[in-house]
């Protein structure tokens, strides 16, 4: 009886709940309704001016006036225009302004967003509409992600009222947004969320432009395979419709993609292409001053100095008309090598190496492996071989850091979520259906119950995976630490018996005999005791201390092998006792398995404090190896005997491998009193 009254009592919640969305909606409908019906009356009453004042828009646009007139001319119509008249003209004249800024940056067309985007309470649309077209100027024009952010943040606030369009471009602009600030794996979501929504409503050329932009961040990714596929599609649509400017873009784009992996002559045909369209006319300081200083690079490279330094000349037109800080930064980086050539650039070095504590600031360490690069053929051309040793070791060190799978394992990732999302549209647009058949209640409901249980399947299946590798993993360390004691006890029985016993048994038959002993083999004995007991426990830890163990250790293994070992040691006793006796012999073993397994000419060990914790990494240049067989193979105790030390003392170890060497992090949690 107490069920059937709950389902009751459910059921009604249920319906008085549907009746309050259906009043509400009818509500809504009705409001504007009204407000539609009182704007379309305006507009029916102004037909005339309407239609006078498309006309002089498409004069305007038309002339041949100088582009700033242009900008006057346009934003004195809209203002003369009446208030309630602007709801129809305000699209055409905003976009034109902005491609005319684009073209020819002017301040007066910012200034104007901003004043529209608070003097129009009455109408959101177009308080909406300038503030996102003052995002595109902040981002495309004046190359400032943090300005730009600003606005976005504005706009936010009327989401509610947003249509697919709006939301489109909002995307759009927020990823451009996270492109400039350098949050690739953000940019690149927010383009996926901005194709998924232009293929809702049919939009073909935001589909192809934002390919293009997706391109760009898998390029920043070094994803250029992946890259390219997209340019070509953006290319091929633009060069169809006879957009030159995004023509221009496009072979701009794919010049750069070619030349990054490697196909300098293909990349000569797109940069040509691009060459031919600026003469043509086309003007856009933004992708001229990526297309100059790319020809420059690839011809400095290419021992081509007059040419190198030409179009490095002409890329500080462009970079003196919008150049950001940002851009001067990196211009500097690649055209200071060229110019080092044939003139004294002190001043472009000093600039250069102030800027690396900016990059640093930013955690942008592509661009600290570029400028330590850059100074390092500087210091080569001006032959200073210690000073270009010092850089190459630094860009070295950073380049290393950098030599990760983390963006290709991810834009795997993000491929799979870009698929998931336009499934996800269509779901959105069948359920909308449903709704108008009267039955979307039930059908989301057994869809969300369907969901659930996947998931719940999902996570259970995947956390009985990972016990099963885990207790697998466990019965080969424990396997392994058995015949590792057991081969330790015959060792130490060898060492007492072949050497100590020995040497013992002499000693105690010459004394039987009276023969004089002497010292030396008295201290012959002691230090083969130390050495024994020494293998058995590092003593220097308890004498000398952790850090100067890791030293000495690193030292004698350089001195003793054809193995460069640098150290990068800060250290101020964070660990306890047992935990330092642990991370030594973690350290002692990767060092082993580097001069038995990886063929290398040097290796680093660096520790230092990071956030909350200490973290630990020692890699070298070796030939490298897989990683995922080995710790599945029969001969992993080494690596399996890092992983369990680092569990023992709450750590956390990752090991990764290629061709170009072998890195293990471990990250230790510290807890401050």
């Amino acid at each position: 009886m107490i069920e059937l009254q709950s389902d009751k009592m459910i059921n009604l919640m249920r319906k008085s709940m549907l009746q309050n969305v259906i009043m509400s909606f009818l509500l809504f409908a009705f409001v504007s309704c009204q407000q539609n019906n009182r704007v379309n009356s305006i507009l029916v009453r102004n037909t005339s001016l309407l239609d006078s004042t498309n006309k002089s828009i498409t004069v305007i646009d038309s002339n041949k006036e100088n582009p700033s007139v242009k900008v006057k001319q346009l934003i004195q119509l809209y203002l003369r225009v009446p208030k309630e008249v602007r709801p129809a003209i305000y699209k055409p004249v905003f976009t034109k302004l902005f491609y005319l800024a684009y073209a020819h940056p002017d301040s007066t067309v910012l200034d104007f967003y901003r004043q529209q985007s608070v003097s129009n309470t009455q109408f959101p649309q177009i308080t909406i509409e300038a503030l996102l077209r003052q995002a595109y100027y902040d981002l495309f024009i004046n190359q400032e992600a943090g300005q730009g952010l600003q606005s976005l943040k504005k706009v936010a606030a009327y989401r509610s009222q947003f249509d697919d369009t709006m939301s489109r471009s909002y995307n759009s602009l927020y990823a451009q947004t996270m492109l400039q600030m350098g949050n690739l794996k953000a940019a690149a979501s927010y383009y996926i969320k901005t194709i998924a929504l232009a293929e809702k409503i049919k939009d073909s050329a935001s589909i192809i432009s934002n390919y293009g932009n997706l391109a760009v961040v898998y390029s920043q990714m070094n994803e250029d395979v992946k890259a390219i596929p997209l340019e070509f599609k953006s290319l091929d649509y633009f060069t169809a419709h006879k957009d030159s400017v995004s023509m221009f873009i496009g072979n701009v784009s794919l010049g750069r993609a070619f030349a990054t992996i490697g196909k300098v002559d293909t990349s000569f045909i797109f940069y040509n292409n691009a060459l031919q369209l600026l003469k043509a006319g086309v003007h856009n300081p933004s992708v001229e001053i990526i297309l100059y200083s790319n020809l420059g690079e690839i011809y400095a490279d290419s021992g081509e100095l007059k040419r190198s330094i030409y179009y490095y000349d002409l890329c500080k037109q462009p970079l003196k008309e919008i150049g950001s800080d940002e851009q001067y930064r990196i211009f500097n980086i690649y055209a200071t090598k060229a110019y080092a050539q044939v003139r004294d650039v002190s001043k472009e070095v000093d600039e250069i190496k102030k800027n690396i504590l900016v990059f640093v600031k930013d955690s942008d360490l592509i661009n600290v492996r570029a400028s330590y690069y850059s100074l390092y053929e500087i210091a080569g051309i001006k032959k200073r071989p210690a000073e270009a040793l010092k850089y190459y070791i630094l860009s070295d060190s950073v380049d290393k850091i950098l030599a990760s799978n983390a963006n290709k394992k991810f834009t795997d990732e993000l491929q799979t979520k870009y698929e998931t999302q336009r499934r996800e549209v269509k779901i959105q647009m069948q359920q909308k259906e449903l709704v108008k058949k009267a039955a979307f209640s039930n059908m989301l409901l057994a869809l969300l119950i369907v969901l659930g249980l996947g998931t719940a399947f999902i996570i259970t299946r995947g956390r009985l995976i990972r016990k099963r590798k885990e207790a697998l993993m466990q019965q080969q360390f424990t396997s392994g630490l058995l015949a590792k004691t057991e081969e330790e006890r015959g060792r130490i029985a060898r060492d007492l018996h072949d050497g100590l016993s020995q040497e013992l048994l002499l000693l105690k038959n010459q004394v039987n005999v009276g023969v004089k002993i002497e010292p030396e083999k008295i201290d012959k004995i002691i230090n083969e005791v130390r050495t024994i007991s020494r293998n058995i426990h590092p003593v220097m830890l308890d004498q000398i201390g952790f850090k100067e163990s890791i030293l000495h250790t690193c030292n004698q293994i350089s001195e003793s092998e054809q193995l460069f070992i640098a150290t990068d040691i800060e250290y101020h006793m964070e660990l306890s006792k047992e935990k330092e006796l642990q991370l030594f012999r973690i350290i002692q073993e990767a060092l082993n398995n580097i001069i038995k397994y990886a063929s290398a000419q040097a290796a680093k060990v660096q520790i230092a404090e990071i956030h909350k914790g200490l973290g630990v990494i020692i890699q070298d240049n070796g030939k490298g190896f897989d990683v995922q067989a080995t710790l599945n193979g029969h001969s992993a105790f080494g690596l399996l005997s890092i992983l369990e030390r680092s569990k023992a003392i709450n750590g956390k170890a990752s090991i990764s491998s290629d061709s170009k060497g072998t890195i293990i992090n471990i990250e230790i949690p510290l807890s401050y009193g």
